[in-house]
């Protein structure tokens, strides 16, 4: 309490100092941890050396210097206890308390070294050995915004290299408080010395406690807790227990903590790999495993083919369908019966397949034999083929794939039409023709109008489509149609205007035109093609604007087909809408949806709104330069042309320039061919090139023609002028 009382007394003189000074002599305390390699006392295959306060008594406290666990006797040792310090300056003794830079590192955190106030105030340890040195760890009371750098170097170093800046802390409120700093990027030092340094223009350092642990060799983990005994020379990484060196014999694995198995041969335990070369074989893998899947043999490097059940010493004990041998690496004959063979032998399990013979199935039967025995006797013969070796044909009229029995040459079955024994041939009244059983009955019944098994008896009940033998009587069982069937399966005559009929009180069908249950009423002429069923329904729908069952009811006025009074589906050209009471625009002959909405327009208009007017002679029209239709018979993409020219193009005023069609001529081929039967005439003479039916002039042609060529001659003699005539 004196002591207390005394220091904060030292404060209060001090404020006159100033407000930054006061700040910067707040007590600090910085503890500092470090990973290092590990010291030279260790836990060996038997031991731990003893840290103990005491080692005559089970261990229950560790002495000055050391810590970690009493289990195995404290091996985390301070190597910073009692280490050389020095430090910026030192804060002058007050009473009975020292402030001097030993007291960093003397394990008590009742003492302090102190520094007095200056800028950057510094503290150094200096070990006693070189070290890896990797985190930082700080305890102390800082003001608000105050930085700290720690730096691990070399004592023999005169000045600080940048590139020994282990890392920095700093906190923003007031408190006492540990620190763990860890170096940047994960990075180790090499050193002997560290440097703990406060940035600040103006203030004072005081540290209470530097620690620096490091763990016996032989040891690893937070307290120096895991014993690494398996690595040579006692030797691992103190954080993750990883051997620095190698692993003892026996051993291996990254701690070396997995044992080499007892086949594996020696010198073969791979540190990272176990077990590289197994004793025995049927084993492999870094524990000598038993060889698994497909593999067999010494370390397993020998793979089984096409085998069940591969022994892991030897090889196959048994094969896959389709190879045999001591390694299965035969294939077995392709006349096997079932694809397998006899493991050692090849010889085939189950026979041949058809057309072998043999042990091992790979000759083929001799001749024309389909299947035979081992020894190569015929057991059956190839299509067409019968006899004692199969040598013999098989009937010609023998069907199906024209097979026939081995031993008698019988056909197995007979071609289309004929029957046993095969020289018959089997009805044309047969339903399917010409087929027919072995006895010459038909397979599938007889055609209309004819019975019996054989289908060679007329049916004898009159307009009967189909009829049926029953004790010793023929009846019909379906009669023509215009007939029914009556109470004595005979055939009577349906009324008229009947297609088909139950009796004749009712028709099941009528002719078009008719309806009723006697078919004597007529359809209504609304209905489309005059077609209704027997109920007065119409068969297509009703035309003539109207609707209903028999279309005797009105659609809505402009309404051209309806199904009901309020549901329109055509309109009138000019109407659209539901009840078609909507006009199109002007020029619209027909519209949906919309009056602008124009399907099609009035003759003489185009466009999407029919507002642009066709030329002259169109008709109608697609688009200015398009004639759909033309006037006064013109033809033609603008109607240029006379309906008769040949075709297009035509010259001024509709000239035709390409010829006339048949039977026309002159310059609009406007003019019929004044011969008669003239199919083609000249387009400026008129003069008949070619007559129908006929590849020459006939005979009456020469009165036409006769003046024209005489005048012509008396012409040419004239103006001739003394030319004989």
């Amino acid at each position: 309490m004196i002591q207390e009382a005394l220091f904060k007394r030292k404060i209060y003189k001090e404020r006159k100092v100033g407000k930054m000074d006061l700040l910067h002599r707040l007590p600090q305390i910085i503890v500092i941890s470090a990973c290092i390699t590990s010291i030279h006392t260790q836990c060996d295959e038997s031991s731990c050396t003893c840290h103990c306060w005491s080692c005559s008594v089970p261990c229950t406290s560790c002495a000055k210097g050391w810590s970690g666990t009493t289990a195995n006797y404290c091996q985390r040792k301070n190597v910073a206890y009692k280490a050389t310090v020095a430090s910026s300056s030192t804060e002058d003794p007050v009473s009975w308390t020292s402030y001097d830079p030993e007291n960093a590192v003397d394990e008590d955190t009742r003492t302090s070294a102190t520094t007095k106030s200056g800028k950057d105030p510094w503290l150094t340890v200096r070990l006693s050995e070189y070290l890896n040195i990797s985190r930082i760890s700080v305890y102390l009371e800082i003001n608000y915004s105050e930085t700290y750098e720690v730096y691990v170097t070399d004592s023999l170093l005169t000045k600080l290299p940048i590139d020994h800046f282990c890392g920095t802390f700093y906190t923003t409120t007031q408190e006492r408080i540990w620190k763990y700093v860890k170096c940047s990027n994960e990075r180790v030092f090499i050193g002997n010395k560290i440097m703990l340094r406060k940035k600040t223009n103006y203030g004072r350092l005081i540290v209470y406690e530097i620690q620096i642990f490091k763990c016996s060799q032989g040891t690893y983990g937070p307290q120096c807790e895991n014993e690494c005994r398996n690595c040579q020379d006692n030797r691992c990484h103190e954080d993750t227990g990883v051997c620095e060196v190698g692993c003892k014999s026996g051993w291996y694995g990254d701690k070396c903590d997995r044992e080499c198995p007892s086949r594996c041969a020696f010198s073969s335990c791979d540190r990272n790999l176990g077990c590289t070369n197994c004793l025995d074989a049927g084993y492999s893998g870094p524990n000598c495993d038993p060889c698994s899947g497909n593999t067999y043999g010494r370390n397993c490097s020998m793979t089984c083919q096409n085998c069940i059940g591969c022994d892991r010493i030897s090889w196959c004990q048994q094969c896959v369908a389709g190879f045999y041998g001591a390694e299965c690496t035969d294939t077995c004959e392709q006349g096997c019966k079932y694809n397998s063979c006899e493991k050692i032998s090849g010889n085939c399990v189950g026979g041949c397949r058809n057309g072998y013979m043999g042990l091992t199935c790979a000759e083929p039967c001799r001749g024309n034999c389909a299947t035979c025995t081992i020894e190569g006797d015929c057991l059956s013969c190839v299509s067409g083929k019968f006899g004692m070796q199969c040598e013999k044909d098989c009937p010609e009229f023998c069907g199906g794939d024209k097979r026939c029995n081995k031993n008698t040459g019988n056909c197995s079955e007979c071609s289309s039409g004929r029957f046993d024994p095969s020289t018959e041939v089997c009805s044309t009244n047969c339903l399917q023709t010409s087929v027919c059983l072995r006895n010459g009955d038909c397979l599938n019944g007889c055609v209309n109008g004819w019975i019996g098994p054989r289908c060679d008896m007329q049916c004898s009940v009159a307009n009967c489509e189909k009829c049926m033998e029953s004790s010793d009587q023929v009846t019909c069982e379906i009669c023509n149609d215009g007939y029914f069937l009556d109470n004595t399966r005979g055939c009577q005559k349906c009324p008229s205007n009947c297609v088909s009929c139950e009796n004749d009180l009712r028709c099941n069908q009528c002719i078009p035109g008719f309806i009723g249950s006697l078919c004597n009423e007529e359809c209504n002429t609304n209905c489309i093609d005059g077609l209704c069923s027997v109920d007065g329904s119409c068969t297509y729908g009703c035309n003539n604007a109207k609707y209903g069952i028999g279309c005797g009811r009105e659609c809505r006025d402009n309404c051209v087909h309806c199904f009901s009074k309020d549901n329109c589906t055509k309109c009138l050209p000019g109407f659209y809408g539901l009840y078609c009471q909507k006009t199109c625009e002007n020029n619209c002959y027909k519209c949906t949806g919309y009056s602008w909405n124009c399907g099609s327009c009035k003759a003489g208009f185009y466009g999407m709104y029919c507002s642009e007017h066709c030329p002259e002679d169109c008709e109608t029209c697609e688009s200015p330069d398009r004639c759909s239709s033309c006037k006064n018979s013109l033809s033609g993409p603008l109607c240029q042309c006379h309906e008769n020219c040949e075709k297009e193009p035509c010259g001024e005023n509709g000239k035709c320039l390409s010829g006339c069609k048949d039977s026309f001529y002159g310059d609009y081929c406007n003019v019929t061919c004044p011969l008669p039967r003239c199919q083609k005439c000249d387009q400026s003479s008129g003069m008949c090139k070619l007559f129908s039916g006929e590849d020459r002039l006939p005979e009456d042609v020469h009165a036409y023609i006769s003046v024209p060529l005489a005048v012509a001659f008396a012409l040419v003699c004239l103006v001739s002028l003394g030319l004989a005539c």
